[in-house]
């Protein structure tokens, strides 16, 4: 039977919530957006995502089973998102502006919105971290399977083609943002027992050197969305330009990889003392879906003019809270729901039935 580590899937329930409360602060809770997300999430909340994901990648498989396998849990559920996103999202709103303008359908508008979900838009978290799961498999077997050597290479490369604008940031920023978090989730599985052994010194650096990184943290200007340009660029998209640009992208690694190792040494060291509900390891297996509904869900529900719920900050934060929680809740129970079909948990979620959840998997909550 299928054993999970308990204290990974109470990460991954603390990141997807932070996530989820990052895009309804963005949506509806705009007061209180930069208190909440900029300086309260945006540091750690994608980096430790990613390192999690690069934590369980199998480099062992063979690379027919591994993109196989990669395909049905991360590609095949997003491309049938877009396709569902471009159907009845964008596809039935612009074939409602055609019908009431000029009585004419152009179906041929579902395509390209197919196209620039695919491409760009939609849930790009999923799309980047598949791209991240090839790239860093097929560097490690290329170095024959040597872990540190492989990561190192791959993300030394990629952002010097980066750096030069030889890749198209426009598009892959994105992958070229998580990837190098992802690596370090490999090398973190790759020395797992050295870095128990020290536990408590890299607790406490990795908390010393988050701290000092926070005074120099800016928001958005040292998120992933104005980080990944040229330096041949004459003004990268943060106000940066020349050798300020691979500074500051390495400010922004060393930022996400401090929060994120404190906050999973921490989430180690609870877990010993503390037992899981499975209720929420259930939650803790089904982020990926959660991710997906609720993005889904900010198309469907679009935000007031003002984005504000209320005025006052404190009660302004405690709906967003509130409403972030429903929101994982409703998306969790959809998502239990749906999977009682296997084909539908295989198109909408990447699941393929076979592995039962028993509540004394609970107990493994220190691997």
């Amino acid at each position: 039977m299928l054993q999970r580590i308990g204290y990974i899937d109470g990460l991954k329930i603390f990141a997807i919530f932070t996530v989820v409360l990052g895009h309804v602060c963005q949506n509806y809770g705009n007061n209180i957006e930069k208190a909440v997300e900029q300086i309260g999430i945006l540091p750690y909340h994608i980096p430790l995502f990613a390192m999690i994901s690069g934590f369980f990648l199998n480099y062992t498989l063979d690379a027919k089973s591994f993109i196989y396998k990669k395909f049905i849990q991360i590609a095949l559920p997003f491309l049938a998102w877009c396709f569902i996103d471009a159907i009845i999202i964008r596809g039935i709103k612009e074939t409602y502006w055609h019908v009431t303008g000029d009585f004419t359908i152009h179906f041929k508008s579902w395509v390209g919105c197919l196209f620039m979900s695919i491409v760009r838009w939609n849930w790009w978290f999923v799309r980047a971290l598949f791209l991240s799961f090839v790239c860093a498999y097929f560097s490690i077997r290329i170095c024959k399977r040597n872990v540190v050597i492989g990561v190192v290479l791959s993300v030394v490369l990629l952002y010097t083609l980066s750096l030069t604008g030889i890749i198209p940031n426009k598009i892959l920023n994105d992958f070229i943002f998580i990837f190098p978090f992802f690596c370090t989730g490999i090398v973190l599985k790759k020395y797992e027992i050295i870095i128990h052994h020290y536990e408590r010194t890299m607790f406490a650096c990795s908390a010393i050197i988050f701290t000092i990184c926070m005074f120099f943290w800016q928001g958005y200007n040292d998120s992933f969305y104005d980080m990944n340009t040229s330096m041949l660029e004459p003004e990268g998209r943060a106000g940066i330009t020349g050798i300020m640009v691979p500074v500051k992208m390495l400010y922004r690694f060393v930022t996400g990889v401090s929060g994120s190792l404190m906050l999973w040494l921490f989430a180690k060291k609870m877990a010993m003392h503390l037992s899981a509900p499975p209720y929420l390891l259930k939650v803790g297996q089904a982020t990926l879906g959660i991710y997906i509904l609720h993005g889904f869900a900010f198309k469907i529900f679009t935000p007031p003019i003002n984005h504000i719920l209320f005025d006052n900050h404190i009660l302004s934060l405690i709906v967003c809270l509130i409403v972030s929680l429903i929101i994982m809740i409703v998306a969790n129970w959809i998502i239990q729901f749906t999977s009682k079909s296997s084909l539908l948990a295989l198109l909408l979620w990447g699941k393929q039935i076979g592995y039962k959840f028993h509540e004394k998997d609970s107990q493994n909550w220190v691997r």
